[in-house]
Protein backbone atom coordinates (compact mmCIF):
# COMPACT_ATOMS: atom_id res chain seq x y z
CA UNK A 1 0.00 0.00 0.00
CA UNK A 2 2.81 2.43 0.81
CA UNK A 3 4.55 2.08 -2.55
CA UNK A 4 4.23 5.24 -4.63
CA UNK A 5 2.60 3.29 -7.47
CA UNK A 6 -0.13 2.20 -5.00
CA UNK A 7 -0.81 5.77 -3.91
CA UNK A 8 1.61 5.99 -0.98
CA UNK A 9 -1.09 5.55 1.65
CA UNK A 10 -3.13 2.78 3.26
CA UNK A 11 -5.83 1.40 0.97
CA UNK A 12 -7.61 -0.59 3.70
CA UNK A 13 -9.32 0.63 6.86
CA UNK A 14 -7.77 -1.52 9.60
CA UNK A 15 -9.71 0.31 12.31
CA UNK A 16 -12.99 -0.69 10.61
CA UNK A 17 -11.72 -4.26 10.20
CA UNK A 18 -11.15 -4.43 13.95
CA UNK A 19 -14.61 -3.01 14.70
CA UNK A 20 -16.18 -5.55 12.32
CA UNK A 21 -14.22 -8.38 13.95
CA UNK A 22 -15.40 -7.34 17.42
CA UNK A 23 -19.00 -7.18 16.19
CA UNK A 24 -18.62 -10.69 14.77
CA UNK A 25 -17.32 -11.93 18.13
CA UNK A 26 -20.27 -10.33 19.93
CA UNK A 27 -22.91 -11.56 17.48
CA UNK A 28 -21.65 -15.03 16.56
CA UNK A 29 -18.86 -16.36 18.73
CA UNK A 30 -19.90 -15.34 22.25
CA UNK A 31 -23.43 -16.87 22.04
CA UNK A 32 -21.76 -20.12 20.99
CA UNK A 33 -19.22 -19.95 23.80
CA UNK A 34 -21.97 -19.38 26.36
CA UNK A 35 -23.62 -22.66 25.36
CA UNK A 36 -20.43 -24.77 25.45
CA UNK A 37 -20.26 -26.57 28.82
CA UNK A 38 -16.50 -26.40 29.25
CA UNK A 39 -13.75 -24.23 30.63
CA UNK A 40 -11.83 -22.28 28.03
CA UNK A 41 -9.30 -19.53 27.37
CA UNK A 42 -9.34 -17.17 24.40
CA UNK A 43 -6.22 -15.13 23.70
CA UNK A 44 -3.98 -13.75 20.98
CA UNK A 45 -0.19 -13.82 20.74
CA UNK A 46 0.07 -10.24 19.48
CA UNK A 47 -2.03 -7.38 18.21
CA UNK A 48 -1.97 -5.57 14.89
CA UNK A 49 -1.33 -2.01 13.80
CA UNK A 50 -4.62 -0.13 13.56
CA UNK A 51 -4.35 2.47 10.82
CA UNK A 52 -7.22 4.25 9.09
CA UNK A 53 -7.68 4.29 5.33
CA UNK A 54 -5.73 6.93 3.41
CA UNK A 55 -3.14 7.27 6.21
CA UNK A 56 0.20 8.36 4.75
CA UNK A 57 3.45 6.70 5.74
CA UNK A 58 4.90 9.85 7.31
CA UNK A 59 1.85 10.15 9.59
CA UNK A 60 2.32 6.77 11.29
CA UNK A 61 3.67 7.04 14.86
CA UNK A 62 7.10 5.43 15.33
CA UNK A 63 5.84 3.14 18.11
CA UNK A 64 3.35 1.61 15.63
CA UNK A 65 6.44 -0.13 14.23
CA UNK A 66 7.40 -1.66 17.55
CA UNK A 67 5.47 -1.70 20.84
CA UNK A 68 2.39 0.46 20.37
CA UNK A 69 -0.60 -0.58 22.52
CA UNK A 70 -2.30 -1.86 19.33
CA UNK A 71 0.46 -4.44 19.05
CA UNK A 72 1.04 -5.53 22.63
CA UNK A 73 -2.35 -5.24 24.34
CA UNK A 74 -4.16 -8.42 23.34
CA UNK A 75 -7.42 -10.08 24.38
CA UNK A 76 -7.35 -12.65 27.18
CA UNK A 77 -10.72 -14.10 28.17
CA UNK A 78 -11.30 -16.99 30.59
CA UNK A 79 -14.60 -18.89 30.86
CA UNK A 80 -14.99 -21.11 33.91
CA UNK A 81 -17.35 -21.49 36.88
CA UNK A 82 -14.47 -20.46 39.14
CA UNK A 83 -14.07 -17.09 37.39
CA UNK A 84 -16.27 -14.13 38.28
CA UNK A 85 -17.82 -12.16 35.44
CA UNK A 86 -15.99 -8.90 34.90
CA UNK A 87 -12.98 -7.13 33.46
CA UNK A 88 -9.55 -7.10 35.11
CA UNK A 89 -7.20 -4.22 34.24
CA UNK A 90 -4.14 -5.65 36.01
CA UNK A 91 -0.87 -6.10 34.11
CA UNK A 92 -0.92 -9.72 32.95
CA UNK A 93 1.71 -11.37 30.79
CA UNK A 94 0.91 -14.11 28.30
CA UNK A 95 3.48 -16.10 30.30
CA UNK A 96 0.78 -16.43 32.98
CA UNK A 97 -1.21 -18.73 30.67
CA UNK A 98 0.44 -21.85 32.09
CA UNK A 99 -0.79 -21.02 35.59
CA UNK A 100 -4.28 -20.21 34.31
CA UNK A 101 -4.49 -23.50 32.37
CA UNK A 102 -3.30 -25.51 35.36
CA UNK A 103 -5.93 -23.79 37.51
CA UNK A 104 -8.67 -24.64 35.01
CA UNK A 105 -7.55 -28.27 34.78
CA UNK A 106 -7.67 -28.52 38.57
CA UNK A 107 -11.02 -26.68 38.68
CA UNK A 108 -9.51 -24.09 40.98
CA UNK A 109 -10.12 -20.38 41.26
CA UNK A 110 -7.84 -18.62 38.77
CA UNK A 111 -4.98 -16.79 40.42
CA UNK A 112 -2.00 -15.06 38.91
CA UNK A 113 0.77 -12.89 40.14
CA UNK A 114 -0.07 -9.22 39.87
CA UNK A 115 3.29 -7.97 38.61
CA UNK A 116 4.75 -4.51 38.98
CA UNK A 117 6.09 -4.84 35.46
CA UNK A 118 5.87 -7.25 32.52
CA UNK A 119 8.22 -7.80 29.60
CA UNK A 120 7.36 -7.81 25.89
CA UNK A 121 9.94 -9.14 23.44
CA UNK A 122 10.42 -9.11 19.67
CA UNK A 123 13.26 -10.52 17.57
CA UNK A 124 15.02 -8.62 14.79
CA UNK A 125 12.99 -8.13 11.60
CA UNK A 126 14.36 -9.51 8.33
CA UNK A 127 11.22 -9.30 6.18
CA UNK A 128 12.22 -7.21 3.12
CA UNK A 129 8.88 -5.38 3.00
CA UNK A 130 9.19 -4.30 6.63
CA UNK A 131 12.83 -3.37 6.13
CA UNK A 132 11.87 -1.18 3.16
CA UNK A 133 9.17 0.64 5.16
CA UNK A 134 11.25 1.10 8.29
CA UNK A 135 14.26 2.44 6.37
CA UNK A 136 12.06 4.71 4.19
CA UNK A 137 10.62 6.32 7.34
CA UNK A 138 13.94 6.59 9.17
CA UNK A 139 12.98 3.91 11.70
CA UNK A 140 15.94 1.54 11.18
CA UNK A 141 16.34 1.32 14.97
CA UNK A 142 12.91 -0.33 15.13
CA UNK A 143 14.13 -3.27 13.02
CA UNK A 144 16.36 -4.44 15.88
CA UNK A 145 15.40 -6.99 18.50
CA UNK A 146 14.09 -5.35 21.64
CA UNK A 147 12.55 -5.90 25.06
CA UNK A 148 9.97 -3.50 26.44
CA UNK A 149 9.19 -3.41 30.14
CA UNK A 150 5.73 -2.09 31.00
CA UNK A 151 5.39 -0.74 34.53
CA UNK A 152 2.23 -0.35 36.59
CA UNK A 153 3.33 3.26 37.28
CA UNK A 154 2.51 4.04 33.63
CA UNK A 155 5.87 3.77 31.85
CA UNK A 156 7.27 1.72 28.98
CA UNK A 157 11.03 1.21 28.94
CA UNK A 158 12.46 -0.06 25.65
CA UNK A 159 15.86 -1.77 25.51
CA UNK A 160 17.23 -2.53 22.02
CA UNK A 161 19.85 -5.13 21.10
CA UNK A 162 22.38 -2.35 20.41
CA UNK A 163 22.00 -1.07 23.99
CA UNK A 164 19.86 1.99 23.17
CA UNK A 165 17.16 2.64 25.79
CA UNK A 166 14.01 4.74 25.42
CA UNK A 167 11.34 5.77 27.93
CA UNK A 168 7.68 6.24 26.97
CA UNK A 169 4.38 7.12 28.61
CA UNK A 170 2.39 3.88 28.62
CA UNK A 171 -0.96 5.41 27.72
CA UNK A 172 0.05 7.95 25.09
CA UNK A 173 3.21 6.27 23.68
CA UNK A 174 4.92 9.69 23.81
CA UNK A 175 8.66 9.47 24.36
CA UNK A 176 9.80 10.99 27.66
CA UNK A 177 13.06 12.79 28.32
CA UNK A 178 13.32 11.88 32.01
CA UNK A 179 16.83 10.61 32.72
CA UNK A 180 16.23 10.02 36.43
CA UNK A 181 13.09 7.89 35.93
CA UNK A 182 14.78 5.94 33.16
CA UNK A 183 17.81 5.20 35.37
CA UNK A 184 15.57 4.15 38.27
CA UNK A 185 13.53 1.77 36.08
CA UNK A 186 16.66 0.35 34.46
CA UNK A 187 18.01 -0.55 37.90
CA UNK A 188 14.74 -2.33 38.72
CA UNK A 189 14.84 -4.61 35.66
CA UNK A 190 18.60 -4.90 34.99
CA UNK A 191 18.66 -8.62 35.86
CA UNK A 192 15.77 -9.31 33.42
CA UNK A 193 17.45 -7.84 30.33
CA UNK A 194 18.47 -10.56 27.86
CA UNK A 195 18.40 -8.71 24.53
CA UNK A 196 21.85 -7.19 25.13
CA UNK A 197 24.58 -6.98 27.73
CA UNK A 198 23.11 -4.71 30.43
CA UNK A 199 26.60 -3.23 31.01
CA UNK A 200 26.44 -1.69 27.51
CA UNK A 201 23.17 0.22 27.93
CA UNK A 202 23.03 3.70 26.38
CA UNK A 203 20.67 6.59 27.05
Amino acid sequence: DYLEREGGCIQHDYCKQQADALKYLDDVLFPLIEKLPCRMILYADHGNILIGKETKLEDVESTKYTFHEDLIQVPLAVKAPEVEIGIDHALISILELNNVIIGLLNQQRITYQNKKEIKVMRSELYNPDFRYLYIKTGNEQCLLAFEVFIFEEGYKLAVYSNGITELYDKDTDCQLDDINTKALLLRQIADQITVCDSRCLKN
